[in-house]
């Protein structure tokens, strides 16, 4: 070897004597003596296997022999080298080196013919650049010669291309006969083979050969196999993780050429395509939820995120629930698709809170009925949950969320009640109280949910709004002061009163008398206290001598107000002689009381359902206190008679009923 060892590989523009094949390249040195080399080498190498001590490391410290084994272990893997250096290039002259040579690039040409016969052995640069041969020898060759070439790389020169290198160049072989066959069989079979073979030597494919690889694969349809193929490279690569983000972002790429992103499910089967499953299954094995997490993203963008919701991803839970931050769109678009995912597996507490979640902690661009929205689906996800089961929790999350849509509810009948002021009562209230301008109020209003407190005391008492201020104390579910309701109610019959006097028509104060009944009789007598109401209805009608018989007992019970209570709260009312029913002269509160009085008898006792309200006997004795009361009044001779007629249907009642 010393006398061509620094010599070049190849000699530049020789051609054969005879001119038969002018594009052919001469070795530096004649094939024959290159032949000879290596037969010399070979019975060099041969001696060495009769004789192991010469070719193998020392084991024991101190042997005097351990530095000439060194160097002895050394030389025959030199020659070993050697050898198989010089029998590729042999095999690369056998396979029309020249004409393989113009088909690399031309950075790997000028390496090729400037690289020496030394540093075939010493330079990975240039052992890389001769490898390039042999992918240029498999595109452009078919039949037995390439499929030989691998084979002969492995008997001829094994350490120059090693076991992991011969597979890729069967890699290569296999792809090439997939690329040059027409039926489809053999095609998807030698694909198949090219992706094991390129499996087997995961560990020596760089990052662009992973990439054309997958790009052929491509080419064919064949998405299974470049999604293997990068899942066995992001497992070689676990330990460098740029390099496996990198192989990661190539399964995005294939998963999107694929079209999995917007049909990723068969849907007939309830199963994910081949392609799909193998790319979560790689997730998986890696236990890379960055990775999986980016894959749902490329769901979400396509919105058909809820293909993968039957059967669940992997980590698709954690991945909707991943959005601490709300602010955004993206965010929320993923809590919504969260609660859409508890729903379809039967989680219906989870959902509720999630759609509260949203509504109290989403971004200034979500406006208030968006927010009320939310609520109401919340709440309905709470009494399906309570359909399921009755547990403490999902009974404390419902009552929980319907009292914060009752508070929402509120805040915007607020909102709406500013909006429609005019600007001079606004003006008028801004003045007195410093609250800013009407615009910026009703954003504070639109951008976030308040609690009860805050609403009552920055919004509803400020602005006057005192039916919000009924609702608020009914709906925070606090014990208010009996003096405070009743100064609510003053002003709302007061407001009323105002809008019946205008319009000539005491039918306001029907309205929201009507209106506060449906809202909380009979569940929350706090807030609807029938002995306030009657008495302040009462006070209005004889201040404006508004001759309206029974008005208050026929509004009442459109409001489906027992009789019972009525009758208990007139009695109460006679019995305290409170103002206006202190007064006994003709028009005033006493004989208001008494006509209200006999006509709620006469109108239960014709009642067939609520009959038992009231207890026949026990308001006899009442009668007759009645009619020793109206006996002193020069109106009373009409009401002694209706209240004896009552009296005598009260005994034909009683005695029918124990017959």
């Amino acid at each position: 070897m010393y006398k061509f060892w620094q010599l070049k590989v190849q000699k530049k523009n020789l051609i054969f004597p005879d001119n038969t094949n002018p594009d052919r390249r001469d070795s530096s040195v004649p094939e024959q003596i290159l032949r000879d080399t290596t037969m010399r080498l070979a019975k060099l190498r041969g001696f060495c296997d009769r004789h192991p001590m010469y070719k193998s490391s020392p084991h024991i410290i101190g042997d005097t022999t351990t530095t000439p084994s060194v160097t002895l272990s050394s030389l025959y893997d030199l020659l070993v080298n050697l050898s198989d250096a010089i029998e590729f290039v042999l095999l690369m002259i056998e396979y029309n080196l020249s004409e393989t040579i113009a088909s690399i690039s031309k950075g790997s040409q000028q390496i090729v013919f400037h690289s020496t016969f030394e540093q075939l052995i010493t330079s990975q640069q240039v052992r890389s650049s001769w490898h390039d041969l042999v992918l240029a020898i498999i595109r452009r060759e078919s039949g037995p010669r390439v499929d030989n070439l691998s084979r002969n790389l492995e008997r001829r020169c094994p350490t120059f291309c090693n076991a992991a290198e011969t597979k890729m160049y069967q890699g290569y072989e296999a792809l090439q006969k997939a690329k040059k066959n027409d039926d489809e069989h053999t095609t998807r079979e030698a694909l198949r083979n090219s992706l094991k073979l390129f499996c087997e030597c995961i560990d020596i494919l760089t990052y662009g050969t992973l990439n054309n690889l997958c790009l052929e694969y491509n080419n064919f349809g064949f998405y299974e196999g470049s999604i293997e193929l990068l899942l066995k490279a992001a497992q070689s690569f676990d330990l460098a993780p740029e390099k496996r983000n990198s192989i990661l972002d190539l399964v995005i790429d294939t998963l999107r050429d694929a079209g999995v992103f917007v049909d990723g499910v068969q849907r007939n089967a309830q199963s994910y395509n081949p392609v799909l499953q193998k790319a979560l299954n790689l997730g998986t094995s890696l236990n890379d939820k960055t990775f999986l997490f980016a894959v749902y993203d490329e769901f979400l963008k396509a919105d058909s995120i809820p293909q993968l919701f039957t059967p669940p991803a992997p980590y698709l839970e954690d991945y909707l629930d991943s959005s601490g931050d709300l602010m955004s769109p993206i965010s929320r678009k993923k809590m919504d698709l969260y609660c859409d995912f508890c729903i379809t597996h039967n989680q219906f507490l989870k959902a509720a809170i999630v759609k509260e979640h949203i509504a109290k902690n989403s971004g200034n661009d979500v406006g208030l009925q968006d927010r009320l929205h939310y609520l109401s689906h919340a709440v309905g996800q709470a009494e399906s949950a309570k359909e399921i089961s009755e547990t403490t929790e999902v009974i404390e999350t419902l009552n929980r969320i319907r009292k914060e849509l009752k508070i929402a509810k509120i805040q915007y009948e607020i909102f709406i009640a500013i909006d429609n002021m005019n600007n001079v009562k606004y003006n008028n209230i801004m003045a007195s109280t410093g609250k800013p301008d009407k615009s910026h109020v009703l954003t504070l209003l639109n951008q976030q949910l308040f609690d009860g407190e805050t609403l009552l005391r920055e919004f509803a008492i400020p602005f006057d709004l005192v039916e919000s201020e009924l609702s608020i104390v009914h709906a925070i579910e606090v014990n208010p002061r009996r003096i405070d309701i009743d100064n609510i109610w003053a002003k709302i019959i007061r407001k009323a009163s105002q809008r019946a006097i205008e319009t000539g028509s005491i039918q306001p104060i029907a309205d929201i008398i009507l209106e506060s009944a449906r809202k909380f009789y009979p569940h929350d007598l706090r807030v609807f206290p029938l002995s306030t109401i009657v008495r302040l209805v009462a006070t209005y009608l004889i201040d404006n001598r508004i001759n309206e018989p029974y008005f208050i007992t026929r509004i009442l019970r459109q409001a489906n107000v027992a009789y019972g209570d009525l009758f208990n709260t007139y009695h109460q009312l006679y019995t305290n002689r409170v103002e206006p029913f202190n007064n006994s002269q003709p028009g005033g509160g006493m004989e208001l009381l008494f006509n209200e009085l006999a006509y709620v008898l006469n109108q239960w006792i014709k009642s067939a359902d609520e009959r038992y309200d009231i207890v026949s006997r026990s308001i006899h004795g009442y009668i007759s206190e009645y009619l020793t009361t109206v006996s002193h009044f020069a109106y009373g001779q009409d009401l002694a008679h209706e209240f004896l007629e009552i009296q005598r249907k009260l005994e034909a009642f009683s005695t029918n009923m124990f017959e």
